[in-house]
This record gives C-alpha cells, structure tokens and sequence, in this order.
C-alpha cells in the first residue's frame, strides 16, 4: 500500500505491506477497516495514493510490524504443536485463547493482547506436559 507523506519535503512516497501465512498481502483490509481511510489518510485517486502525515505512516509502519512478528510467531507455536497434535487439534489449541479476543478497535492494545493469549497456550501447554 503506497502512501505520500504530506509533511515532508519533499513528500516521500513509502510503502507499508503485512502478508498473511499464505503470502497475501492484506494491508488495504487491515488499515482500510481500521476507519482510519477518510479520516486521517485520505486516498488520492489522481495519483493512486493514499496520503497521511509522518507520524501516523510511524504508527502504522510500527503496528504492521508487531503485527506481522505476532504472526510469525503463532506460525511458529503451531508448527511446534503439529509435533505432539495433528492440524485441527493444534490449530483448536491456539483459536481457543485466540477466538472471541477483542481489543473493541483498540489497536494501539493488538500487540499487547495476542502476546498475552500466546503466553496463555504457552503456559497451558506447559501445565499439562509430563
């Protein structure tokens, strides 16, 4: 997703992008259904762009970044389950602490809360192993 920052000189075309576990690029999804597109970054179909200020391109750049580390990171848990558990079970394993989490649209707490429900299947785990 290309972005112009409008407060700099001159104004930086920079990219943000976070894929999924099968390579696809969601990055218009994620910030599209944030509601930040009309209200903070604003698209510019003249140069098919969208446009922001330096500061909230830093915040995005930082939260695709912890996104995409949490990510990486549940990929990481679930192939270590696939040892001891097939697909669906590990896969059941991690959507239990993971399904209904919400941060109600808080997105500065996304981070905060997937790294908790990551230390919980951690932990259970940990508690039922010999």
């Amino acid at each position: 997703m290309k972005f112009r920052i409008t407060n700099t000189q001159p104004n930086d075309i920079r990219e943000l992008n976070i894929v999924n576990e099968n390579n696809i690029d969601y990055t218009v999804d994620l910030i599209g259904n944030s509601g930040a597109v009309g209200d903070y970054i604003h698209y510019n179909k003249e140069d098919d762009l969208y446009e922001l200020e330096l500061r909230n391109f830093e915040w995005w750049e930082n939260y695709i970044t912890l996104a995409q580390a949490d990510e990486m990171l549940l990929r990481k848990l679930r192939y270590a389950l696939y040892e001891e558990y097939d697909y669906d079970e590990a896969t059941e394993i991690i959507n239990k602490y993971l399904t209904g989490i919400t941060t109600d649209y808080d997105y500065d707490r996304h981070h905060e809360v997937i790294q908790e429900a990551i230390s919980e299947v951690i932990n259970s785990l940990l508690a039922t192993w010999p």
